[in-house]
């Protein structure tokens, strides 16, 4: 009898243990070349992922899943933006198309951020990479992830900014160059 209550102990904190190994959860990000580090809070590196293009800027989806990379545009106003999903391993362009044709000669994009449902995906767009601000501006966009196509917020035809900030709730934006908080809609809340 003893024996039996022996092993089934052994067996029980063998199953306990097993269920209380884990990995430290990423806490942080940073990208170098075209790798993107994620480390731990005790600043171990966690998890590597490694891309085909080189990384600027990136941002996480919130449930982790979906990573959006901006190639590096040092000097410039924005780069091509990329969507890369972590379970397929898949990366692609996007948006699929430009999000203003009739004005883009050469559209980059910067500042990607997710909502917080993580079904869309709002980014400053740029006509082009390269001139004064007054040259690089563009609208703020909508990108739907399902269909990865982006319409322009019409509000923010006229909004001069280069960094919009999204609330984590995803209901309003820091407009920091017009020193403005607006909701999605457009409507100034303060400033």
């Amino acid at each position: 009898m003893r024996v039996g209550k022996a092993t089934l102990m052994l067996s029980l904190i063998g199953v306990t243990a097993s269920c209380q190994t884990f990995r430290p959860r990423p806490l942080a990000a940073y990208s170098y070349g075209n790798s993107i580090s994620l480390v731990s809070r005790a600043g171990n590196v966690v998890s590597k992922i490694k891309l085909q293009v080189k990384v600027g800027e990136f941002t996480f989806s919130p449930d982790l899943k979906k990573l959006v990379v901006v190639t590096p545009h040092p000097g410039e106003a924005g780069g091509r933006m990329y969507l890369y999903s972590l379970t397929s391993r898949r990366l692609q362009r996007i948006p699929v198309q430009a999000v203003r044709p009739l004005l883009a000669r050469a559209e980059v994009y910067s500042n990607p951020q997710f909502s917080a449902d993580g079904n869309k995906l709002f980014f400053s767009t740029h006509p082009q990479a390269e001139g004064d601000v007054y040259e690089t501006s563009g609208p703020i966009a909508q990108l739907d992830l399902t269909s990865l196509r982006a319409k322009v917020l019409p509000w923010t035809t006229e909004v001069f900014t280069d960094d919009p900030i999204l609330s984590p709730n995803g209901r309003e934006f820091s407009l920091p160059d017009e020193e403005l908080v607006v909701d999605t809609n457009g409507t100034t809340l303060f400033d």
